[in-house]
């Protein structure tokens, strides 16, 4: 009994870690975690056989169990073996080669025979047995796999990264002091002390392996365990919380109730209630508890989605090649803390280009060798470096030498325009899935503003070749520039004077339009009205073009001024909405505006404003389609007075939206909705607004519509 009280403890966990490693299997380590599982239950089954041994009933099943339990001690020392040669490989495949297996089998019937062990003998309440001719072959076999294992385990602390030697470091020393404590106890105290005793503590011993596989899974991620439990940390305490919280609420309301008075199918009402609400808040519940489990096994680490959107402005804001290389380094050394960082990209006139700001000394030919060797996985976007050590040993020993984990490659379309070396982690972290989703989405998004880049860099080469041949021609050209400038100044005045010019030739049109519209010259025909009313309107889009052209040709000569006096806001929108009245009407479209009574004055360029109004007012006619709405509000308080002008229709792209007031600038939708737009009027009330004194007013939703207006302090 006290043996089985021994070994019990032991059994229990070694097999409870066995499985909970399995269970950690991805498509990364599925190999080393299933010969970590088969190596922990190996030593699971030799245990048992020790016991069963010497407690066994009966010679014969003692005799069957002490040749079963070198059997299973065979099985610990062989997995041990292949657990060693392929732990530190990502993405291997093949769990045991063939041979290998056959081998196995042949040693394991070898080691059932008589002729390993050929009797036992029972003393001192422990067996001992008599060994064959096989025995010493045996466990010379043995003894050679466990001199493979240690250097397989060399070979790969050499040529590891600092994060594999860790775990390498602490996997050795369990199995170095597992070994060393099986053989005091289990061979040498025996022998010495001539009583096997002593034996029963040699199963204690695999503790120690267990222990420091433990503390390498923990500390050193060998498996990367954390998201696993952090997940299931998470569920527990939902569970808990929730179970403990329905049986609290179920305990006071049975408490509250008189048991006499209230019959058994209300008390089945109460729990189905209380159970589906239970059901209900256990989603929120875990999802809170989800967040603050990952804020603990993640902490410091990057926010996905703000990493990404600062790479996205980064694709936006930098064109040199050098300043989107360092701006990207300094995001993702931020965000993963590698021990260095580089980047290498193929340019088709200065061959592979590096940056980097760690001191990285690499050969010609190793950059080539690198480039090449990566590019040349096609499947894959992330490439782990380990991968490589049978694909290119050469590129995996430059790599390795540097202890680079990952390596990202930049695609732009199929090509390969680019890779960054990341160093590993110094937290001592593996890089896990979501790592590898970020670096993957990123890489794409670099992949094209890199070519973009290069393509920038190629227009600025030749823009240098340039520059030289204009600066041998600059002389020349003074004059002509001179010249050129005194037309430029011709131009303007010209552009100001077509359009005074203009103005007065519609301004007659405008108004015996509107002389025979409102039937000074005899009855109209609703037919005419409306082809009248459409001229009208064209004339009116003109004026208002003509009026843009000509500030805007005063905001290049420098004589565009606000002319202000006092004006009353209300009268001027009605004023306006009401030129469009016969347009809306037309397109079915409800203008709404109640004007306010009570108002103050305002100090501004009556024109210019009306203009303004006008031009919101006209796009969100045009811009909505028929049937639409287009409420108008004007509002004042203590300080400010608001006017908005908003509708239901076509709206602006969201990604759009920063350009819309722009010289000429007109979103895609617009264009299509009215291709005779020019993108003047909204460049031109901005600029009327801000040199008023005032501000902008602007929000749209794309096919839900736009608020356009404008505000301004107001005068005490």
């Amino acid at each position: 009994m006290r043996d089985f009280l021994i070994l019990l403890p032991v059994l229990i966990i070694n097999a409870v870690l066995a499985f909970y490693i399995f269970r950690l299997r991805t498509k990364e380590n599925s190999t080393p975690v299933a010969l970590y599982s088969l190596m922990a239950l190996s030593i699971t089954g030799w245990e048992v056989c020790v016991f069963l041994s010497d407690h066994a009933p009966g010679d014969v099943l003692k005799l069957w169990f002490s040749r079963l339990l070198f059997v299973f001690a065979t099985g610990v020392v062989f997995f041990m073996y292949n657990f060693s040669r392929v732990f530190t490989v990502k993405g291997q495949n093949r769990l045991i080669s063939a041979p290998s297996l056959i081998l196995l089998l042949i040693l394991s019937a070898a080691i059932m025979s008589p002729w390993f062990i050929s009797s036992i003998t029972f003393e001192k309440g422990y067996s001992d047995f008599v060994t064959g001719f096989l025995y010493p072959l045996s466990l010379g076999l043995i003894f050679f796999w466990v001199v493979l294992s240690i250097a397989n385990f060399y070979r790969h602390y050499k040529a590891g990264n600092p994060v594999s030697r860790a775990q390498i470091r602490n996997v050795s020393l369990g199995i170095a002091i597992t070994v060393s404590w099986v053989f005091l106890f289990a061979v040498i105290l025996p022998a010495i002390l001539s009583d096997y005793g002593p034996g029963r503590f040699g199963p204690v011993g695999t503790l120690f392996f267990l222990g420091f596989m433990g503390f390498a899974i923990v500390k050193h991620h060998m498996f990367d365990v954390r998201g696993t439990v952090a997940r299931g940390t998470a569920y527990a305490l939902s569970l808990l919380v929730l179970i403990g919280g329905y049986f609290a609420v179920m305990s006071a309301i049975t408490a509250s109730l008189d048991a006499s008075s209230v019959s058994q199918a209300s008390y089945g009402w109460v729990y189905i209630v209380v159970a589906v609400f239970s059901a209900i808040i256990f989603h929120p519940l875990h999802q809170f508890f989800d967040r603050v489990t990952l804020k603990i096994f993640y902490r410091n680490q990057y926010d996905p989605e703000k990493l990404l959107g600062e790479v996205g402005n980064l694709i936006v804001e930098k064109f040199e090649l050098r300043d989107l290389l360092s701006a990207s380094e300094e995001l993702f050394r931020v965000a993963f803390s590698p021990e260095k960082i580089m980047f290498l990209v193929k340019s088709d006139k200065h061959g592979i280009i590096t940056h980097s700001s760690d001191e990285i000394k690499l050969e010609k030919s190793e950059l080539e060798e690198i480039y090449s060797c990566v590019s040349e996985l096609k499947d894959e976007v992330i490439v782990r470096v380990d991968k490589l050590e049978g694909t290119s040993s050469r590129s995996y020993k430059i790599l390795n030498k540097l202890h680079v984990g990952l390596v990202v490659k930049f695609i732009a379309g199929k090509d390969v325009v680019g890779l960054m070396l990341f160093g590993e982690k110094r937290s001592g972290d593996s890089y896990v899935d979501r790592d590898i989703f970020v670096l993957d989405v990123a890489g794409d998004e670099l992949g094209v503003a890199i070519q973009n880049a290069l393509r920038y860099q190629e227009i600025e080469g030749f823009n240098e070749k340039l520059i030289k041949e204009i600066d041998q021609a600059t002389r020349a050209l003074k004059q002509s520039n001179a010249k050129l400038q005194a037309l430029d100044e011709a131009k303007d005045e010209f552009i100001s004077m077509a359009s005074h010019q203009l103005r007065t030739p519609l301004t007659s049109i405008k108004g015996y339009l509107s002389m025979v519209l409102d039937g000074d010259v005899g009855k109209v025909s609703k037919q005419q009205s409306e082809m009248l009313s459409t001229a009208y309107a064209s004339a009116q889009r003109m004026v208002y073009l003509i009026a843009d052209l000509l500030n805007v040709s005063r905001l290049q000569t420098g004589k565009f001024v606000i002319e202000k006096n006092e004006c009353f806001l209300p009268e001027m929108v009605e004023e306006e909405i009401a030129q469009l009245k016969e347009a809306a009407s037309a397109k079915n479209i409800s203008f709404e505006f109640k004007k306010p009574a009570d108002f103050p004055k305002m100090m501004l360029d009556e024109t210019k404003i009306r203009q303004v109004i006008m031009n919101f007012a006209d796009n969100a006619l045009y811009y909505t389609p028929a049937g639409g709405k287009v409420k108008i509000e004007l509002h004042a308080n203590s300080k400010s007075v608001e006017l908005t002008i908003t509708d239901n229709g076509i709206g602006v792209p969201k990604d759009e939206q920063h350009k819309l007031f722009s010289k000429f600038y007109r979103a895609g939708n617009a264009q299509k909705a009215r291709p005779d737009g020019t993108g003047l009027g909204l460049f031109m009330a901005k600029k009327v607004v801000v040199a008023s004194g005032g501000a902008i007013i602007f929000r749209s939703r794309e096919g839900k519509g736009s608020t356009f207006g404008f505000t301004f302090p107001r005068l005490h």
